[in-house]
């Protein structure tokens, strides 16, 4: 009886995963790499939604204390503002989650910048 249960946990978790990662469990993830100053580290991933992009953007390096503005442009040239976070120390890494109500198919840059609006981070959506 315990091989039996066993195996009936196994088929439960081949189902589970198969159901949860196929196509109908799972979203379009695109990763774009940031660049900025040296020794600066970050990637944004785009995962489309049905309201439009979850962003989820993952830095280190960075000065502690500054405040920046993640911005995404669409193919029609439109900037909209994802959010904005602050850095908390240069060698800790940060994870922040971002929104916009663009279709992640129709983002073509990531930018973001500091409070006097200049440029810290910037990406191409290939």
């Amino acid at each position: 009886m315990g091989a039996g249960a066993v195996l009936l946990v196994a088929a439960a978790a081949l189902v589970a995963v198969v159901t949860l990662g196929g196509p109908h469990g799972s979203r379009p993830v695109r990763v774009v790499a940031l660049t900025g100053q040296e020794g600066v580290r970050a990637t944004v991933s785009l995962t489309s939604q049905s309201w439009g992009t979850g962003a989820t953007l993952r830095e280190s390096g960075q000065a502690p204390g500054q405040v920046l503005t993640v911005s995404m442009r669409t193919s029609s040239g439109r900037w909209w503002v994802a959010g904005s976070y602050r850095t908390v120390s240069r060698a800790g890494s940060l994870v922040v989650q971002l929104s916009c109500a663009v279709p992640a198919d129709q983002i073509t840059d990531v930018w973001v910048s500091d409070q006097g609006g200049h440029t810290v981070l910037n990406g191409y959506v290939g």
